[in-house]
């Protein structure tokens, strides 16, 4: 696929097609056209089947008790950015893993059918939390009963903690209320969001000398451990650097009062 004069990518019409998109009308005087987007449709909310059973029993599992995420790691392929292939429709695998006493995880495939090389994977590990005190409590026995066998051989996702660095660099967000969820804390993608904002910024500064170039080659692995919350108004210090051995190895730790809150590892091509 070639770049045009102004340097953006652009979209093949078999790829407009496959995604329902349509061109209702083109003015070249004016310049200006018009598009239909087949948008979402009920059935992307509905996630029952025709009993009302959710997979895992989510729905029944959290009526009276919230999730949070603990770990997680996303492992991409070089095909998916490539952008001849039209990524499009898509198949998408969700399997049941690990069950502990207080946390439980799930790994998700994404793949263009059932015989061609996965585009991406995710694992996200979870604990289950008593809303009442925001802590960790075991998951109720009829539940671990009942899926104890599709977790057996299963592992824990488990993401070792690392020291930061004395030098790095070092961006302050404040969390502001678009970035909580309905647990009225920072919704888990925020720290993805305030570590990638971060990078940039630092890399603009000159601190990361080898980030603009990695990102163009895209992202091949990330790594994310979550320690604690941040709620509106908390002011969080981001800290970001470069592994020393390894060009192609991105550090983040975010803190709050000094504590570390979450941290990641994001690798490159």
């Amino acid at each position: 696929m070639k770049k045009n004069s102004t340097g953006y990518l652009r979209i093949p019409k078999e790829f407009m097609e496959r995604t329902d998109w349509q061109l209702l009308s083109a003015d070249n005087k004016k310049v200006e056209a018009t598009m239909r987007h087949p948008g979402l449709e009920f059935r992307d909310y509905d996630k029952t089947d025709d009993v009302g059973s959710t997979f895992r029993d989510f729905k029944d599992l959290t009526k009276d008790h919230m999730t949070f995420l603990v770990t997680s790691q996303l492992t991409f392929s070089k095909a998916l950015y490539d952008m001849s292939i039209l990524n499009n429709p898509l198949l998408i695998k969700v399997q049941g893993g690990y069950i502990g006493n207080t946390s439980l995880n799930a790994l998700t495939t994404v793949s263009l059918d059932e015989n061609s090389t996965e585009l991406m994977s995710n694992i996200n590990q979870v604990v289950y939390i008593d809303p009442e005190t925001r802590k960790p409590t075991p998951l109720p026995n009829w539940w671990k009963e009942k899926y104890a066998e599709s977790s057996k051989e299963k592992s824990s996702l488990i993401i070792d903690k690392f020291k930061r660095l004395l030098k790095t660099g070092h961006q302050r967000f404040q969390v502001t209320w678009t970035y909580t969820d309905g647990y009225e804390h920072a919704n888990w993608t925020s720290y993805a969001r305030y570590a990638v904002d971060s990078a940039h910024l630092c890399s603009k500064e000159g601190i990361l000398k080898n980030f603009e170039e990695n990102i163009k080659n895209g992202v091949s692995n990330i790594q994310l451990h979550y320690y604690g919350e941040s709620v509106q108004g908390d002011y969080l210090d981001i800290h970001t650097w470069e592994d020393s051995e390894d060009s192609k190895k991105l550090y983040f730790d975010i803190s709050k009062d000094e504590k570390s809150i979450f941290q990641c590892i994001m690798y490159f091509f």
